[in-house]
Order: structure tokens, then sequence, then C-alpha cells
């Protein structure tokens, strides 16, 4: 049963590709483009079930894009760096899309018929916007710590290994004289303890 189902999930993404032609990648942008275009139309009072799923959308793939820079090789300092630059690139977004709902409101009723339930939601809207900033700054940071962190480990544990192999270098040249020095004495007859005199 599992086999089947299995292989029928299998086919379901074989066929699917075939079907519509559209990687993962590119469907997620259709969808957050489609999402976004939608913002300026919709309610300030509904700024949950508007602005949420596109910024799901917008975290999602910074996150990915997280994961994909710090399997990197490359030195902590240049990550950091390409990762920051991307931080602000989902700042801006992000930013853009409240903007666009905020913009919407202004547009659609101007500034003096603004009602305080709309200026409301507009502070709510604003404190959402917020947190989904504040969670990509801290997945960033975390990334950016685990890396330093991990990569220092992996220095050190190579530097512990290198230091390993010439101890036993060092235990091997060590055994080799213990060796020369007993294969000496069994072949030297014995010594006297006082030396005789005649």
């Amino acid at each position: 049963m599992k086999k089947f189902i299995s292989l029928t999930i299998i086919l379901f993404l074989l066929l699917g590709n075939i079907v519509y032609a559209v990687s993962p990648e590119e469907e997620l942008k259709l969808l957050k483009n489609t999402l976004s275009s939608e913002i300026s139309s919709k309610s300030v009072t509904d700024c949950q079930n508007t602005l949420v799923p596109v910024y799901d959308l917008e975290l999602i793939e910074f996150l990915k894009f997280l994961e994909t820079n710090f399997q990197n090789k490359s030195s902590n300092d240049s990550l950091t760096n390409i990762a920051i630059a991307r931080y602000s690139q989902y700042k801006l977004k992000i930013q853009e899309n409240f903007h666009a709902l905020e913009t919407g409101v202004r547009r659609l009723d101007g500034f003096s018929n603004v009602k305080i339930d709309e200026i409301d939601a507009i502070q709510s809207c604003s404190q959402i916007t917020d947190s989904y900033l504040d969670l990509g700054k801290q997945r960033m940071i975390e990334h950016i710590k685990n890396t330093n962190a991990q990569k220092r480990t992996t220095i050190m544990l190579e530097k512990y290994k290198s230091i390993n192999s010439q101890l036993r270098d060092l235990n091997m040249h060590i055994a080799k004289m213990y060796g020369f020095f007993m294969t000496f004495k069994s072949k030297l007859p014995g010594f006297l303890q006082e030396c005789i005199t005649i």
C-alpha cells in the first residue's frame, strides 16, 4: 500500500511538472505576485488575511535562501554580507506590501475619510509587519551564529586531528627507540656494578 501511494505521488509530481511545466520556485513567485497585486484593493481591516499569506511566502523564500547560503564553504564574512544584503531585500519587499495596503486605504478613502477603526487596523498591520521583520532578522542571526560556531568547531577538529597525527608519529618514534634500547640491552651480556681492580 505504501509503495502504491509513493508511486502515485511520484507519478503525480512527474505528470504535474509535465502538464504545468512550472518549477516550484516559479509557482511560488507567481502566487506571491498575484497576492501582492491584490493587496491594494483589499480592506485594511482584514490585513491578517491579506498580508500574512504574502509575508509567509516572502519568509519561506528568505529562509530557503538562508539555508542554501550558509551551507556554502565560503568565508563567514562573505556569507554574512550576502545574508544581510538579502535581508534588506526581504525587508524592502515586506514594507512594500504593507505600504501597498496603506496606500490602497488612502487612495480609496482619502486622508480626511480614514476612520478610527482603519487607523487601529493599520497599527495592528504594522505590528504584524514588524513581527515578520523581526522573525526574519532573528533567523538570519541564528544562521550566522550557528555557521560561525560550526566552522570554528570544524577548524578546531581539524587542528586536533593534525596534532593527534603528530602525537601518533611521536609515539611510534619513541616505541622504536625503546625497541632499540631493549635490543641493545639483550645483546650486551651484562656489566659490573663496581669496577674490578687488580
